[in-house]
């Protein structure tokens, strides 16, 4: 082997290693942007699912008898909700809790009755568990990243598929729903408060996924093992704080 054959020899070794980082900087980036993507659209099924399940909450422990109960309800909600929304989009979730605490205490301070004092506790009860819940869940992904997963492996589409079908408040219900039992037409028209074309485009969406199944035509509609499978790795997060 001549000298020219050498140093081409060593020319494509070094090629390939720059190719090498190339391609862990690509992957690195990649994963970066795809875990930034599913914390977003995952994060999104979460606010759905816990501020359904605040204003169920707050519409059992609010003061029933007080003649500001309904304002208080829409004011309550809405300052759930954007603190959910504030804390999926920021990493200083403690900051923030802070924050919201002294916003619930300013408020409370001008309240018009003693007896508020009491639905304002129900709230910061309520602000602080989302609070831990969204630090799980933040923390969840982060770690799930940190794996020896083959992420270049994972197919997009399919995520999107998972998770397409359950970014909306309804399906969410109904998977809820099935999850306790199987379940009619007319029973999932009931608790939706849906009918006709309404209740199949959602109930279509949860079969095309492979989540749901219909006992056959007519009948019950059952969680499929993917779909139980699926909500409870989901939903763990809010029941393991």
């Amino acid at each position: 082997m001549n000298n020219t054959e050498i140093e081409l020899r060593k020319e494509i070794l070094e090629i390939k290693r720059e190719i090498e980082k190339l391609r862990r900087l690509i992957t690195g980036d990649f994963l970066k942007i795809f875990e930034n993507y599913l914390e977003a659209k995952l994060g999104e099924i979460l606010i759905s699912i816990i501020s359904a399940q605040n204003k169920e909450l707050l519409s059992e422990r609010l003061q029933k008898g007080c003649s500001r109960f309904e304002v208080c309800m829409t004011n309550f909600s809405k300052f759930l909700d954007e603190a959910l929304r504030d804390g999926m989009d920021l990493k200083e979730l403690e900051a923030l809790y802070e924050e919201k605490k002294g916003m619930v205490s300013q408020l409370e301070n001008r309240a018009p009755y003693e007896k508020c004092s009491c639905c304002f506790s129900e709230v910061l009860k309520l602000l602080k568990k989302q609070h831990q819940v969204l630090k799980l869940f933040k923390n969840t992904i982060r770690a799930s990243f940190q794996t020896g997963i083959e992420y270049e492996k994972i197919d997009a589409n399919e995520i999107m598929r998972r998770i397409e079908p359950l970014s909306n408040e309804i399906r969410i219900k109904i998977l809820l729903e099935l999850f306790k039992c199987p379940k009619r037409f007319s029973q999932l028209s009931n608790i939706t408060g849906l009918d006709g074309g309404n209740l199949r485009f959602h109930i279509k969406k949860l079969v095309d996924a492979g989540l749901v199944v219909q006992h056959k035509k007519g009948g019950e509609y059952i969680i499929t093992e993917q779909g139980r499978v699926f909500l409870e790795r989901l939903v763990n997060v809010l029941y393991s704080v």
